[in-house]
């Protein structure tokens, strides 16, 4: 069994290809079932597998010049064998990153415009497919001839539609002006249980994976390395999807497009945890729906292109969830926020316990109509002072503004007797003697109401 060991990227993260035995199972080799040209053994070969069950398997690169179509159940397209990990420690420049095993599909100089390399499913069929996909292949848009974008692709490299239990899975995937793996549905109850895993996804001019409507529950994009990718790195727009364990660098803003995004979730219920995202040109991670928690994550030097909010986690149009444990840390000085949160049209987010460096602007900002709570964040908790001591209290009956930290306020009375009500969650009412001094616990989101008949008391507030 032959191994390479080389690193990725600009943190140096090493990765460890291992090209060996193919995976046991049934293989049809790609150039026994046509004399035709490439295009023509592999959809015959597939066909094969479609009957008999099994995988086509590529021992060379196949130039091919249509897409290859797939509209059967479980159909694969199979390399070598071998998996992929970040596991090593040897180093490896990104630039010249290349893969021993030269099985693979590339397209020729007339291969159609707009048309994916490979492609699983329709939305023009009025059924589902299941099973199928590519796994330790390489799928590049830049073969070296002409008839294409930059020597691009000029189309996705794979696509998936209406097809449940897609893989994508140990492949290198590049050089194209659309996107590494697109997916989407038009069939009620939409398409699930897809892997998208251990793959290597890089220049392309459009986000490295897109997950669109109808591509929903159970779907799983883990362990990619993406690099030199534009508008998202990772864009999904399924719902009940994961996004886990990618590295993601070097995210550019397409010209006029106010993009430039890690990670984007447009589609309610998920998980996006302990990714690592590294140089994009807008938010690190975006999220503009409810039910995602954003967990353990790694923001590095976002906003490069210095958006007025561009932030390493930007979350509005109601969302709700959490944001806790994750790490954000611009050293360039461009992050305007850390966190922040544009609750206009509502929502409930809870920040806790992340570590927050390198905000211009400041660590974590919010606004709007939805409840924002943030506590025990390095960097931003705790908040300090917020009301110095003698400040005015509010008058009788008008509450104290609620702040999104936890905080105590201290109440130094006047001549007459007082009563301090928090509410908004809780629930207390606490009387203060005239000419006393009280402190009081007010949870974040939540309001202090002062009534009194008169007398001028002030208060202070320290922000936790």
């Amino acid at each position: 069994m032959g191994s390479i060991s080389q690193t990725w990227g600009t943190l140096g993260i090493p990765q460890k290809a291992v090209y060996g035995p193919k995976p046991p199972g049934a293989y049809f080799n790609a150039d026994a079932y046509s004399a035709g040209d490439d295009t023509d053994k592999l959809l015959a070969a597939a066909a094969v597998a479609s009957q008999s069950g099994g995988s086509v398997l590529l021992e060379r690169v196949f130039t091919v010049d249509a897409t290859i179509l797939v509209n059967a159940n479980f159909v694969y397209f199979v390399g070598p064998g071998g998996t992929r990990d970040f596991s090593d420690t040897a180093s490896f420049p990104n630039s010249a990153l290349t893969f021993p095993p030269l099985a693979g599909i590339v397209p020729s100089a007339s291969f159609p415009a707009g048309s994916p390399l490979v492609q699983f499913g329709s939305t023009g069929n009025n059924f589902m497919i299941v099973g199928g996909g590519v796994k330790y292949l390489l799928l590049s848009g830049n073969p070296g001839t002409p008839g294409t974008s930059n020597g691009w692709l000029v189309g996705d490299l794979v696509q998936g539609n209406n097809i449940h239990d897609l893989r994508v899975l140990g492949n290198t995937l590049e050089s194209a002006t659309g996107r590494g793996v697109y997916g989407s549905c038009n069939i009620a109850g939409g398409q699930s249980n897809w892997d998208i895993a251990r793959n290597l996804i890089r220049s392309l001019q459009d986000a490295a994976v897109y997950l669109d409507s109808g591509t929903e529950t159970g779907n799983r994009v883990r362990r990619n390395f993406v690099s030199s990718v534009t508008n998202y790195g990772i864009l999904d727009s399924g719902g009940n999807n994961f996004v886990d364990h990618n590295y993601i660098e070097s995210v550019a803003a397409s010209t006029g497009y106010a993009s430039g995004t890690g990670i984007f979730k447009g589609s309610e219920f998920g998980l996006i945890s302990a990714n690592i995202v590294n140089g994009t040109e807008q938010h690190g991670i975006y999220c503009g729906v409810g039910h995602v928690p954003i967990v353990g994550n790694l923001v590095l030097a976002p906003n490069g292109n210095g958006y007025a909010q561009g932030s390493g986690i930007f979350l509005e149009n109601a969302a709700t969830g959490s944001v806790s444990g994750n790490d954000i840390l611009d050293p360039n000085g461009k992050m305007t926020y850390g966190i922040y949160a544009n609750l206009a049209a509502g929502g409930e987010v809870e920040a806790g316990a992340n570590s927050i460096a390198g905000a211009v602007t400041a660590p974590i900002g919010w606004n709007g109509i939805g409840s924002f709570r943030a506590h025990n964040n390095p960097g931003y908790n705790p908040v300090g002072q917020v009301k110095a001591p003698g400040t005015a209290m509010p008058a009788s009956g008008t509450a104290i503004a609620a702040v999104p930290y936890d905080s105590f306020i201290t109440i130094a009375n006047g001549a007459d007797s007082l009563t301090a009500e928090v509410s908004g969650g809780t629930a207390i009412s606490y009387t203060l003697a005239a000419n006393a001094t009280g402190t009081y616990f007010v949870p974040a989101g939540e309001t202090l109401t002062p009534t009194y008949a008169g007398g001028a008391p002030t208060y202070a507030q320290q922000g936790l």
